[in-house]
C-alpha cells in the first residue's frame, strides 16, 4: 500500500512538472530593427550620399554600428547620424568600450583591419526612426 501512496503524489508532482517545463517561456526583450529604408543620389563628379532610415527598438547594449567593408578607393566623409530628437555630436575617437551615458547622442567611425564601423550611441531604450 505504501508504494501506491507514493505513486499518487509523485506522479502528479511530475507532471506538474513537466507541465510548466514545456509552457512557452516569456521572450525577453531584444534589439530589433524593423526595417531599413536606403536613399541613394549619385553627384556629378561620380561621389555619393547615400541616407539610411532605420526603425528600430533597442533594448540593450550602448551603441548600434553598421560594418563597411571592400572600400577599395573609396572613402566616407559627412558621416551623421539623428533621431527624432536631432543631431548626434561626432566623435572624432569612437571608444567601443564607453558607457551608455558616454555614448548617448553621439556618433562616429571605427577603423578595422577590413574597412570600418560606422558607430552611434542608443540614447534611450524604446523605439526610435535612425537617420
Amino acid at each position: 500500500m505504501e508504494a501506491f501512496y507514493d505513486k499518487k503524489i509523485i506522479l502528479p508532482i511530475l507532471c506538474t512538472l513537466l507541465f510548466f517545463a514545456l509552457l512557452p517561456q516569456a521572450a525577453y526583450a531584444v534589439s530589433n530593427v524593423s526595417d531599413i529604408n536606403v536613399d541613394v543620389g549619385i553627384i556629378g563628379d561620380g561621389s555619393a550620399y547615400i541616407t539610411q532610415t532605420w526603425n528600430c527598438d533597442f533594448n540593450e547594449g550602448a551603441e548600434g554600428y553598421i560594418p563597411i567593408e571592400n572600400l577599395g578607393e573609396m572613402s566616407i566623409s559627412n558621416f551623421r547620424v539623428s533621431d527624432e530628437n536631432g543631431a548626434y555630436q561626432l566623435m572624432e575617437d569612437w571608444e567601443v568600450g564607453a558607457s551608455f551615458k558616454v555614448k548617448s547622442r553621439k556618433c562616429g567611425i571605427v577603423e578595422t583591419s577590413e574597412g570600418y564601423e560606422l558607430c552611434w550611441g542608443i540614447s534611450s531604450m524604446e523605439k526610435n526612426t535612425m537617420h
